[in-house]
């Protein structure tokens, strides 16, 4: 991305309009995401920095206000009748596991951010945490009724 615009310029050429009109020219272009565009911006800010401390450039040229910042789409959340749409289609034994990420406190997080993708994921009957999921059914000796905390 910098190359075809800036490979060949002399580093005294590159001024800020020419990284505007760069700027400009990717978005127009709409062929890559916004996110890489704000990355390459930073690449070249870094760039241009290191020409600056050796003394190759007065001054970076890379000064356009939040040009390099990424700006992630806004999350979707599903709404309750879509949940409910969700838990009726998969198989049973997955529809608690739908049930307890849309109600139950993960608030849209990961898996992982859940505690589901660790070894210590589910509560064994005694209460400690279980490294297999097998280990939910309780003992002979211990009847209790135990939740999982995720599926397996």
């Amino acid at each position: 991305m910098l190359l075809p615009t800036f490979g060949e310029l002399p580093l005294a050429r590159i001024d800020v309009m020419a990284v505007r009109t760069w700027l400009a020219e990717l978005h127009q272009a709409d062929q890559v995401s916004a996110t890489t565009i704000a990355k390459a911006y930073r690449l070249l800010g870094r760039i241009l920095g290191a020409a600056v401390e050796a003394g190759y450039l007065p001054a970076s040229p890379c000064v356009i206000k939040g040009a390099g910042v990424e700006r992630p789409p806004e999350m979707q959340v599903a709404t309750p009748g879509q949940v409910r749409a969700l838990a009726d289609v998969v198989p049973p034994r997955y529809r608690a596991m739908i049930l307890v990420a849309a109600y139950g406190g993960c608030g849209g997080a990961s898996w992982s951010a859940c505690g589901c993708a660790t070894s210590t994921c589910c509560t064994a009957p005694s209460g400690s945490p279980s490294k297999s999921p097998r280990s939910m059914a309780p003992s002979s000796s211990d009847r209790r009724r135990v939740r999982p905390a995720c599926a397996p």
